[in-house]
């Protein structure tokens, strides 16, 4: 095979993985209208099963908000000045670069 034949294949590869995650997406979104109308659906009537599918497995659920790096930071840093961490600012920066992959 020639380069410009492994160049099509790639590219036709990447294509259809773009045209798979954009199926899957409306896929998700649909089968999520569809948890939402059966869950009000099951809500209205008090069932706690309908079928196969449980009210508890198509419950909605809120998004846990993130804790901001700044406010994680400072929380960290409160922590290790209480456990008598010597230099706790060090200690954090030290900490960072162990959750960071391939930077050494």
């Amino acid at each position: 095979m020639n380069p410009d034949a492994y160049v099509n294949e790639i590219q036709s590869i990447e294509k259809e993985e773009r045209r798979l995650r954009a199926r899957a997406k409306k896929l998700r979104e649909q089968k999520k209208v569809a948890q939402t109308h059966l869950y009000q659906y099951m809500e209205s009537r008090g069932l706690e099963r309908y079928k196969s599918i449980t009210k508890k497995s198509i419950q909605p659920r809120t998004r846990r908000p993130r804790k901001k790096i700044k406010d994680r930071k400072r929380d960290a840093l409160d922590l290790f000045r209480t456990t008598g961490i010597p230099d706790p600012e060090k200690f954090w920066q030290d900490f960072q670069r162990t959750q960071k992959a391939g930077l050494e």
